[in-house]
C-alpha cells in the first residue's frame, strides 16, 4: 500500500519529454524531501517506475570508470530482487530486459538481451544512488546519470490507474495509508493484489485473508462484514500501528544504543511485521551487501534522544566505520524527515572536510547549538522534540557483516 502511493506521487511529478522512465535528481537530499522517510544525504538518487504487464523493459546502465553506484530493483512487496551496481557488475555497466511474472520461461529464453530479468510483480520501482565525492564532481556524476535509461516497451505505461491523481497530496505516502479505515485499506489492498502477484510463499495468509471474504481472484466481490467482524477489524488497526511503531525499536540487536539488523535485511520473506515496520520508518532499504544501517535511538544511558540534549559521538584511531565505499551519519526529525538549519547541514559524511584530532580520533557533536570544543566542521545540528540517527555505511567491510566492528557509544553531555 505504501509501495503504491508512493508510485502515484511519483508519476504524478514526472513529466518528461522523451521515453527514459527515471528521473534522475541533480543534488543530493535535502529538508524539502517528503516522498521517503529517513533518506540518505549521500548520493545522487534516481527514480523509475515500469509496468511490466503489457510487455518487457529495458535497462541500459553504462561504464561508471570507478564511480560508486547501484541501482535496486524493489517489487511491489518491497523486496530487494537483485542490486545492478559496483559490487555485482563492476564499473562495466549492464543492458537488460525485464519481464513481468506472467511471462512464460520461453519468452525469456529466447531474449536477445545481454541479461533477461523476470520480476516479482508486474510494478518494479528502481532506485539508482550514484556517488558524488564533492560539488565539483557533479557534472561528472550527471554525465554518467545520462546514459542510463529505463525504457518500457508498452505505450500504455500506467495511463489508466494514474488518471485518479490529480495533485500530489501534501501528506506522505506513510500518512496517506495510515488515514484510511480499515475497510479503505482491504478494499484497495484486493485491487493491488489482482494487479500484482503475491508471492509463492503467502499461499498461508491469503488463506487467513480468503475466509473474511477477502479473495484477490477476478470477479471476486468485497465482502458485506457483519457488525461484529467489522468492529473487530476496526479495533485491530491501532494494535497493528503500535506493534509496527514498537518492534522497529525493538528488533535486531541494540549495541551502544544502535540499532541494527543485517540478517534478511532487504528481503523480508514471510515476516510481515518487519516488512511493515521498514515500509513505514525505511521504504527502499538495502541489503547488508550493499549497505548496513546502524539506527541510533538512545544515549549510553538508555535515554530516548532528543533535541533538547546535546551528544557526542567519538571514533577511536584505527576505529573508523569500515567501509569500501564510505560512511555517513543523518539526523532526522520525529516523523523521519531531514531538519532544516542554517547550515543546511543533515549529517556528516567521510568525504566531508572532518577534524581530525591529533591522536587520530574523531569526535563529532549533535546539538541544536554549536559548542566552543568542537569544531564546527564535525557538528550535526539538531532540532527539537524525538531524534534518531542513522549511520550508513556503503559496501561494508567484513568486519561490519560479522559485528565485530560495532559504532561508539552516543554520549549525552
Amino acid at each position: 500500500m505504501v509501495m503504491e502511493e508512493t508510485r502515484q506521487r511519483s508519476l504524478a511529478h514526472s513529466s518528461r519529454g522523451d521515453q527514459n522512465l527515471f528521473h534522475h535528481s541533480r543534488t543530493t537530499a535535502n529538508h524539502r524531501w517528503r516522498l521517503v522517510a529517513r533518506t540518505n544525504i549521500d548520493t545522487l538518487f534516481s527514480s523509475g517506475w515500469i509496468d511490466l504487464s503489457e510487455g518487457s523493459g529495458k535497462l541500459e546502465i553504462p561504464k561508471s570508470h570507478d564511480r560508486f553506484y547501484m541501482f535496486q530493483l524493489l517489487d511491489m512487496w518491497t523486496d530487494t530482487f537483485g542490486v545492478i551496481g559496483s559490487r555485482t557488475v563492476g564499473e562495466d555497466g549492464i543492458s537488460a530486459q525485464l519481464f513481468g511474472p506472467g511471462v512464460a520461461t520461453e519468452v525469456i529464453r529466447n531474449s536477445r538481451s545481454t541479461t533477461a530479468i523476470r520480476c516479482p510483480t508486474n510494478s518494479v520501482w528502481i532506485i539508482g544512488r550514484t556517488a558524488v565525492t564533492a560539488s565539483e564532481d557533479l557534472q561528472s556524476a550527471h554525465e554518467f546519470l545520462s546514459g542510463v535509461s529505463l525504457i518500457a516497451e508498452s505505450e500504455s505505461q500506467f495511463m489508466t490507474d494514474t488518471r485518479r491523481v490529480a495533485q500530489t497530496s501534501p501528506s506522505s505516502p506513510v500518512e496517506t495509508v495510515e488515514s484510511l479505515s480499515a475497510e479503505q485499506f482491504f478494499e484497495q489492498g484486493i485491487r493491488l493484489l489482482r494487479r500484482e502477484y503475491s508471492h509463492l510463499s503467502d499461499l498461508s495468509q491469503l488463506l487467513r485473508m480468503k475466509r473474511l471474504g477477502l479473495d484477490p481472484a477476478p470477479g471476486a466481490t468485497f465482502p458485506t462484514w457483519r457488525d461484529e467482524i467489522r468492529e473487530k477489524i476496526e479495533k485491530s488497526v491501532a494494535r497493528a500501528r503500535q506493534q509496527i511503531s514498537s518492534s522497529i525499536e525493538n528488533r535486531g540487536s541494540r549495541v551502544n544504543g544502535w540499532n541494527y539488523s543485517i540478517d534478511g535485511f532487504g528481503t523480508w520473506g514471510n515476516d510481515y511485521l518487519r516488512r511493515a515496520a521498514i515500509a513505514k520508518f525505511g521504504l527502499a532499504a538495502n541489503p547488508p551487501e550493499d549497505a548496513v544501517y546502524f539506527t541510533g535511538m538512545r544515549d549510553s544511558d538508555g535515554r530516548r534522544l532528543t533535541g533538547e540534549g546535546d551528544y557526542l559521538i567519538r571514533f577511536n584511531p584505527g576505529e573508523f566505520p569500515p567501509a569500501g565505499g564510505f560512511w555517513s551519519i543523518t539526523l532526522y526529525d520525529a516523523n523521519g524527515h531531514l531538519f532544516a538549519n542554517d547550515l543546511n547541514r543533515y549529517g556528516l559524511r567521510s568525504r566531508d572536510v572532518l577534524r581530525i584530532s591529533n591522536d587520530g580520533s574523531l569526535t563529532i557533536l549533535i546539538s541544536q547549538r554549536q559548542k566552543d570544543a568542537i569544531p564546527v566542521t564535525n557538528w550535526i545540528p539538531s532540532c527539537p522534540g524525538p531524534i534518531d540517527l542513522c549511520l550508513r555505511i556503503y559496501s561494508p567491510g567484513p568486519e561490519v557483516l560479522d559485528a565485530t566492528w560495532l559504532p561508539p557509544q552516543i554520549k549525552r553531555l
